[in-house]
C-alpha cells in the first residue's frame, strides 16, 4: 500500500544509523520511516548518492522526506544534485558541513587522517568547493552550538560551533531555513527539542523561532 509520507534518515561519517535510533523513534510517532546505510570512508561520494537514489527509488510514498546528520546531509545534497526525478519532500540537515570543514581540514593533516576520513570527505570537504542550494526541494539546517565535541581539537573550529562543525559551515545560500540549538554534533540526535525541529520543518518548510 502507497504511503502518504515516508522520512528516510542519512547517517554521518563512521556511523552506522544506530545512533539516530532514538530520533527515528520520536519520528515514527508522526511518519513512517526507514534508515539509510552507505559506506561513508570506502565509497565515492557519487556512488553513495547513487545509492540512496535507488534506496528512494524502493519507497513507495507520495512524498520522501530526508534527514541527515553531519556527511549524510551531504549525500542527500548530492543526490539531488545527481538526479532530478525526485518525488515531492523536503530536506533537514543536522550539524552538516554544507560550506566546508575546518576539522576535516584539520585531520587530513595528520599521518593518515586523509585514510580516516574517507573517499567522499575528501572530495566533498577537503577543497575550496562552493555549495548553493536551487531550492526545487525545501532546506532546512539545523546546528548546534554547545561547543563540546573532539573535532575543535582536530583544526581551526570557528565559534560558535557544535564541537565538530562551526555554525557558519552550516549555513548556505537557497536554504529554506537556518535554526541553532544548544546541542553537540552528538547529542542533537538525541534532543527532544531537535527532533521536535525537524518534525516542523517537515510539516511547514520552516523551522519553529517562536521559542
Amino acid at each position: 500500500m502507497q504511503e502518504k509520507s515516508v522520512v528516510v534518515f542519512v547517517h554521518g561519517v563512521w556511523m552506522t544509523g544506530i545512533e539516530s535510533t532514538a530520533l527515528r523513534m520520536r519520528l515514527a510517532e508522526k511518519f513512517s520511516t526507514r534508515q539509510f546505510h552507505y559506506r561513508s570512508v570506502h565509497a565515492e561520494m557519487a556512488d553513495n548518492a547513487a545509492w540512496l537514489h535507488e534506496f528512494s527509488k524502493t519507497i513507495d510514498a507520495d512524498e520522501i522526506h530526508y534527514v541527515g546528520h553531519s556527511l549524510g546531509g551531504l549525500v542527500i545534497m548530492r543526490m539531488f544534485e545527481q538526479f532530478v526525478d525526485r518525488k515531492p519532500g523536503r530536506i533537514v540537515t543536522l550539524g552538516a558541513p554544507l560550506n566546508g570543514s575546518g576539522a576535516a581540514k584539520g585531520l587530513a593533516r595528520w599521518p593518515g587522517g586523509r585514510w580516516m576520513l574517507g573517499k567522499s570527505i575528501g572530495e566533498e570537504l577537503l577543497g575550496d568547493k562552493q555549495r548553493s542550494w536551487n531550492g526545487n526541494h525545501d532546506l532546512g539546517s539545523l546546528a548546534g552550538d554547545a561547543g563540546v565535541g573532539i573535532g575543535q581539537y582536530l583544526g581551526p573550529l570557528e565559534a560558535p560551533h557544535d564541537g565538530t562543525v562551526s555554525v557558519r559551515e552550516t549555513i548556505i545560500e537557497g536554504a529554506a531555513d537556518h535554526i541553532v540549538m544548544p546541542v553537540n554534533h552528538t547529542t542533537m540526535l538525541f534532543s527532544a527539542d531537535v527532533a521536535e525541529q525537524v518534525e516542523f520543518f517537515i510539516r511547514t518548510g520552516k523551522f519553529d523561532h517562536s521559542g
